[in-house]
């Protein structure tokens, strides 16, 4: 028991119980997939080999022999179901970054549109308080008339880009918790267990 198996040393002499199995994490509607191999191992005076460990014991040189005794499936039951709630956990911290950051890009998208909407308004907002400021120094009644009439214009367009900026402002946050619904959707996790073999094992070199 050298380099990568050193640590299995400590069980040298010593018999017990490995299971395989595969858990399955499916989402984004299945089109994602995640497999993740386990392996588990413990020995007959109950104590735990760490993942490490047991998945080592795979790969030392072996032969097979029939069983005395018929191995209990239910043996690994607790600890088969800490370490799913483990791996889920982890695949769930995953997809959570993943939501924060295309929900600070649904953010970043929607402010940008609000912005430019809102520059149109502020623009116009401008060009009126210029207008006015203007249309003071005016002489003659005929031009100051004139002004109003471009001021009234000026208004009416303001006016209307709020009215669009407010009309959009109702449509981007529509569009923005459809994107969260669907980003949302694509993070529903689905998992899947599926045993592969649980066998004896006696450690004797």
């Amino acid at each position: 028991m050298e380099g990568q198996y050193a640590a299995l040393k400590v069980y040298l002499g010593q018999s017990g119980t490995l299971t395989a199995f595969e858990i399955r994490f499916s989402y984004n509607r299945g089109k994602d997939v995640k497999n993740q191999l386990v392996v588990l191992a413990k020995t007959d005076s109950g104590e735990l080999l760490t993942p490490g460990n047991a998945e080592h014991l795979l790969f030392v040189p072996a032969y097979s022999k029939s069983l005395e005794r018929i191995i209990d499936e239910n043996e690994f039951a607790d600890y088969q179901a800490q370490v799913i709630d483990e791996q889920t956990l982890q695949t769930e911290a995953e997809l959570d970054n993943y939501l924060e950051q295309e929900s600070d890009k649904l953010e970043r998208w929607a402010d940008d549109r609000r912005k430019v909407l809102m520059e149109t308004v502020d623009e116009l907002a401008e060009d009126i308080h210029q207008l006015k400021k203007a249309s003071r120094q005016l002489a003659s009644m005929a031009e100051k008339i004139q002004a109003k009439k471009e001021l009234r214009k000026l208004e009416r367009k303001r006016d209307d880009a709020l009215h669009e900026y407010h009309e959009s402002r109702k449509v981007i946050e529509q569009e923005e918790d459809r994107l969260l619904d669907e980003v949302a959707e694509k993070l529903e996790l689905t998992c899947e267990v599926r045993n592969l073999f649980t066998i004896r094992w006696t450690l004797t070199h």
